[in-house]
This record gives structure tokens, sequence and C-alpha cells, in this order.
């Protein structure tokens, strides 16, 4: 064991000793000493540097997504609920013009008919299944009385039956007691 220690100490030292001579024996090498030397590190920590850019270079761009994400998701909360604000305001102004094309319908109707209309609206059904009823708020202090007629622009929807000062009961033409003409 120890002989292999000294020859190990031999080996380097032997070593040492050529590699001095070869470097005093180039007229390359007494310009620029440590020019050989210079290659195998400039290699070994360009390499080094190459690896701990790609690294560094990986860890900012997923950092970058990461806030991106994170600015993404916030964006796309706020747009949903503008989203949600926009479609109930759609659905409003969809129900308004709805409204208004009844409007319009019933002002048609009343401009075109030889009588005196009176224009209800409905505030109550019959609850029951026995009798097809409903309730408008108009009665009898607004010229309503038993058996007249009640239509709508599409047609003939049943007759008052009962008049109140303020409301009147109608009888629908779907309930199996109402009797229409033909």
């Amino acid at each position: 064991m120890l002989r292999q220690i000294i020859n190990y100490r031999r080996f380097i030292v032997l070593f040492l000793i050529v590699l001095l001579v070869t470097a005093l024996l180039f007229p390359e090498m007494q310009k620029r000493p440590f020019y050989f030397l210079g290659r195998p590190v400039v290699f070994v920590i360009s390499g080094l540097q190459k690896g701990l850019t790609w690294i560094g270079g990986g860890i900012g761009n997923g950092w970058r997504g990461y806030i991106n994400l994170v600015s993404v998701q916030r964006e796309n909360e706020q747009l949903k609920r503008a989203l949600a604000g926009l479609h109930s305001e759609n659905i409003q102004l969809q129900e308004a013009a709805h409204a208004n094309e009844r409007l319009q319908e019933l002002l048609d109707l009343k401009a075109g008919a030889s009588y005196r209309l009176l224009a209800a609206a409905v505030i109550g059904r019959d609850p029951s299944n026995w009798y097809r009823t409903l309730m408008i708020n108009k009665g009898s202090r607004d010229g309503v009385a038993v058996d007249m007629g009640v239509i709508t622009p599409g047609g003939v929807v049943g007759r008052v039956i009962k008049a109140e000062p303020a409301v009147s009961q109608v009888l629908l033409i779907t309930d199996r007691n109402s009797a229409v003409a033909s």
C-alpha cells in the first residue's frame, strides 16, 4: 500500500515536470502560458452557464406564466359577471319587446273594432281544477257587466260571469261549463 502511494506521487511529480517542460518548449505557451488550460476550463464553465441560464429562464417563464394565469383568472371572473349582467339585461329587453308587441296588437285591435273596447289585465287565476276562470282588473265601475265577451288579438277568450266594482271574474271558453255560439 505504501509502495502504491509512493508510485502515485512519483507519477504526479513526473506528469507535472513533463507538463512544465512542454510549456517551456512551445513558443506559444511562453506568450500565453494558460492557453491550453483555459480551453477545457472555458468549455466546462460555459456548459454550466448555459445550463443555469436555461434553468433560470424556465423558472422565470413558469413564474410569468403563473402570474399571467392569475390575472387571466381575475379577468375571466370579471367577464363572467359582466356576461351575467348582460344576459339579465337582454332578458329584460326581450320581455319589454314582447310587452310592446302585445300592446301594439291591443291598439290595433281597438282601432279596428266597431264597438267600444276596454283594456284589462289578468290579476289572478282559479287555483282549483273545477273551473277555468281568471280575474281581471276592471269591474262594474269601469263599465264591465255580466255576460260581456272577453277577447284578445288572438280571438275570443271567454265571458264575464261576475262583475264587482273593481274586478271581474271571467269564465274561459276552455271550461266545460262555457257555451259559445258557433
